[in-house]
């Protein structure tokens, strides 16, 4: 009788473990799964901070070779927009403009540029004279 007994609390224990284990690997499923659409979020969401800086420190190069030049060249004559693509003296500065203007003051140049990469992009300089 008593090998019985403890012939039926292991079959019992057996089966709880086996519960046990179906359970972790669900929940373990479950996690892995998550973490994997979490990072994948992460991945897209740094790429596209990644982009932008970029296009900032574009904007910012072209607005710091535009205040140089302005210095021979008062009113940026030799600045032009062809085939979205954004030349000073034929020499290229920026790729995938969509739009550029340039306002001449009396004391300053305003020029507003926008780009295509991502999403566009637009910014706003003043040269002073």
């Amino acid at each position: 009788m008593r090998i019985l007994i403890l012939k039926n609390s292991i079959n019992q224990r057996d089966g709880f473990t086996i519960i046990e284990l179906l359970f972790s690997i669900i929940i373990l499923g479950v996690l892995v799964s998550s973490s994997m659409i979490v990072l994948d979020l992460l991945q897209k969401e740094n790429e596209k901070t990644f982009d932008i800086a970029l296009q900032k420190i574009d904007f910012e190069t072209t607005r710091l070779f535009l205040e140089t030049k302005t210095k021979s060249d008062k009113d940026l004559e030799f600045l032009t927009l062809e085939a979205n693509k954004l030349f000073y003296q034929n020499n290229l500065l920026m790729e995938n403009v969509e739009s550029f203007s340039k306002t001449q003051n009396i004391n300053h140049i305003a020029i507003t540029i926008c780009q295509k990469q991502t999403d566009t992009f637009c910014t706003e300089f003043f040269i002073q004279n």
